[in-house]
């Protein structure tokens, strides 16, 4: 932890939370931590998209029939994770605003000589 404070340090950016948002001593099921920075970042780098993983989940690609309950239900966890995070971010950083789905500017840029 140290090393990285001191990585945003020398990249000029502030080696912690600008709004002292409180941490979670909670935990999903598999041990990750509920993510209280969300708002911090989305108001730090946005545009910018979250992901939400599964600590541990098994690699169920391809899928098929034998293991479609189990892509069932890692699905569902991941939204229900995100759900927690957009809840996060509303409660601490209500002025964020969702991008529409396919809105301009969002993609990874892409030089053109280089295709």
């Amino acid at each position: 932890m140290d090393a990285t404070r001191r990585f945003l340090e020398q990249m000029g950016l502030p080696p912690g939370d600008l709004h002292s948002l409180p941490s979670s001593a909670k935990r999903f099921p598999d041990g990750a931590q509920y993510r209280v920075e969300i708002p911090e970042l989305v108001r730090i780098a946005a545009p910018v998209y979250l992901k939400f993983g599964l600590r541990n989940a098994p690699n169920i690609y391809p899928v098929g029939k034998h293991i479609e309950s189990v892509s069932i239900a890692l699905s569902r966890e991941r939204v229900r994770r995100a759900r927690i995070g957009l809840d996060l971010l509303a409660r601490y950083y209500s002025d964020a605003i969702q991008s529409e789905a396919g809105a301009p500017g969002l993609a990874i840029p892409v030089q053109e000589d280089t295709l």
